[in-house]
């Protein structure tokens, strides 16, 4: 069995869309400008590329003692940068798969988002519209994640190990999910955060907070105060 899924809890759905469509979007641009520089590659450039790259070509720039023209540098930036977006948006999607609890920290989305931003602005200075388009949109999924994230409008469901702890799960009662929670549970009116755990014994654990109000002792079994 993989060690890696095992006990994994999925992540909440909306969560998971938010960071695959950023992650797919990086890997569009990436194998989108990978695509049109082999096809600049193969086709004969007009006259004023072709003057361009000799006035490249002839420049001379020299990093750290060794020497390059610029046309060389240009290219191998320009194909660094798509290798690397192809490859930072699997990255996020292999994650997203492994181990998606690392998506619940807030850290690692706010790192995705000040890196998608980053890039969305310097492609609205320097880049054609498609780039600019899915940068931005891989930046509004980012952000859309972070609030998520950030909001805590998530119910965990915890147990020892494996399953998600849903009703459909054979493994109900085992595992830690974690679930949306779009209005107050029953008999809660004032709109507290839940969270659940059911141990493999049957018993329950659960704490009630209210937001801006501190946690309210935790509660066992069927509604009765633990000690």
């Amino acid at each position: 069995m993989d060690p890696l899924h095992t006990g994994t809890p999925p992540l909440d759905r909306r969560l998971s869309r938010a960071v695959g469509c950023s992650s797919w979007c990086l890997v569009t641009v990436g194998a989108a400008h990978l695509g049109v520089t082999l096809l600049a590659r193969l086709t004969p450039p007009s006259p004023a590329e072709r003057a361009a790259l000799d006035a490249m070509r002839a420049t001379p720039v020299r990093l750290l003692g060794t020497g390059h023209d610029l046309a060389a540098l240009h290219q191998g930036f320009s194909l660094t940068m798509a290798l690397l977006a192809v490859g930072y948006g699997l990255l996020t999607l292999a994650v997203r798969g492994a181990a998606p609890q690392a998506y619940r920290d807030p850290r690692v989305t706010r790192l995705n988002a000040a890196v998608t931003g980053a890039a969305s602005l310097i492609a609205v200075r320097a880049f054609p519209l498609p780039p600019v388009l899915l940068l931005g949109a891989a930046f509004a999924a980012q952000v859309r994640a972070l609030v998520l994230v950030e909001g805590g409008r998530m119910t965990t469901v915890r147990g020892p190990r494996g399953g998600s702890g849903r009703p459909g799960d054979p493994r109900r009662g085992a595992g830690t999910g974690l679930h949306p929670r779009r209005r107050p549970p029953r008999g809660d009116p004032g709109g507290r955060a839940c969270l659940v755990a059911t141990g493999s014994d049957g018993t329950v654990r659960r704490w009630a907070r209210r937001r801006g109000a501190a946690d309210s002792a935790p509660r066992t079994g069927r509604g009765r105060p633990s000690t």
